[in-house]
């Protein structure tokens, strides 16, 4: 049952042992579970280091994450979830003597355009995001091999080209979240503080050319490209 694999899988956490929450199922886990007690968590709407708000816990848990052994929670009522979120809280001193960041704004997303992308493209060079992720955004980076977690787990860069849902959302909006405020608890760094041109540019066109670089598609049109012409 759900319930018992989620109770072996976070039996630890109490000790903030890693080793400990892996008692049981915790070795068949590809992805070690959350450390509730180091209270570092990759999924928020806060500035990088500070803790999420209790909207971004109770929306982790209706969510799930993907590409891990965590599922969403779809059967917990709306009272179930704010009471899991509440529970969550308990684990760590963090959560009574630190405050929750302040949720970043997220200005609107700029009309995609090919330009835009190319520009997207240019920035994922920039910025060295291909030295993890690889040129292509296949997480084949030269320096994919050697990621670890704040675990020393060993960790791999996200496949773009997958075309699989982002962990921590499905929509452009939650990818300028991740963007902005990184992946806490992995080498996945905030950009909040190097990148203003993200904020004009929007994700879309950060990362649109890993899916079909612009030169390669033929298309003359956005409208084209996006037909995939």
């Amino acid at each position: 049952m759900r319930g018992s694999n989620c109770i072996s899988a976070i039996a630890g956490v109490a000790t903030a042992s890693a080793a400990t929450a892996t008692e049981e199922n915790g070795p068949y886990l590809n992805i070690l579970p959350r450390n509730f007690v180091a209270a570092t968590f990759k999924c928020r709407s806060t500035p990088t280091g500070t803790l999420p708000t209790d909207e971004d816990l109770y929306n982790s848990l209706g969510r799930g994450f993907n590409n891990s052994n965590m599922p969403a929670w779809i059967s917990l009522t709306s009272q179930q979830r704010a009471d899991m979120v509440a529970f969550i809280k308990t684990f760590s001193p963090r959560w009574k003597s630190d405050k929750p960041g302040d949720p970043i704004a997220v200005p609107a997303e700029p009309a995609l355009s090919l330009q835009s992308i190319q520009h997207g493209k240019e920035l994922f060079t920039k910025l060295e995001c291909w030295k993890c992720h690889g040129a292509e955004g296949r997480g084949d980076g030269p320096s994919a091999s050697t990621l670890t977690d704040s675990n020393d787990q060993p960790i791999r860069p996200y496949n773009f080209a997958a075309g699989s849902r982002f962990k921590c959302g499905a929509t452009n909006h939650d990818l300028y979240k991740i963007f902005m405020t990184g992946l806490d608890g992995t080498p996945m760094p905030s950009f909040a503080d190097v990148n203003q041109t993200g904020r004009r540019l929007g994700p879309g066109a950060l990362l649109a050319h890993l899916t079909d670089y612009p030169e390669e598609s033929g298309a003359h049109s956005l409208d084209e490209y996006q037909r995939g012409s």
